[in-house]
């Protein structure tokens, strides 16, 4: 499989029929589309909600779910009922956030991450627990670093942060004992 993100302003030639997201839903909206090995398109969708969403970045989870982040100004579409931070911290400043999305475009997770400036999530990657880490550069003064942190203090302009998620497992189903169907 071969997954291409990025940014789209273009109303037309994105999304596939039933997908996540099948319109644009503000002037420039995140996009995911997923070809086969020999670059035959299986699906598209749009991301995005209300406003302006970039995907900066993208990886796979061991379960080979994609996880991506980017940066935010929608207030809505953006996090999923188990978000971390369920909503933009200040409306008309950017937020970072993460979301995770099955091979199929099934979304499963999404959350905000930000304060009360801008927040810009650069960079995505995910440990051999499945633990995700996602990379950016803050200006806000709180709701970033947690207590304990190596920095917990903004020092002036844009500050890079390092966050660290631990997203429910999903649980696998097997058969016990012999079954005949």
């Amino acid at each position: 499989m071969i997954f291409v993100v990025g940014n789209t302003t273009s109303s037309s030639g994105i999304a596939s029929p039933g997908s996540y997201q099948p319109t644009i839903a503000s002037a420039d909206d995140g996009f995911i589309v997923r070809f086969n090995p020999i670059a035959v398109r299986q699906w598209g969708t749009y991301f995005g909600g209300n406003d302006v969403d970039y995907i900066s970045d993208l990886v796979f989870d061991s379960k080979k779910n994609l996880l991506f982040c980017g940066s935010t100004l929608s207030t809505n579409a953006i996090s999923s009922t188990s978000a971390y931070q369920s909503n933009l911290a200040v409306i008309n400043l950017y937020d970072s956030y993460f979301e995770k999305f099955d091979t199929n475009g099934v979304r499963k997770h999404g959350t905000y991450f930000g304060g009360s400036s801008n927040d810009h999530g650069r960079g995505i990657t995910r440990d051999s627990f499945d633990k995700v880490y996602i990379a950016g550069e803050t200006s806000s003064v709180d709701s970033i670093a947690s207590v304990g942190a190596f920095n917990t203090i903004w020092s002036g302009g844009d500050d890079a942060f390092l966050a660290k998620f631990c997203i429910a497992p999903e649980p696998a189903v097997f058969p016990s004992g012999t079954t005949t169907i």
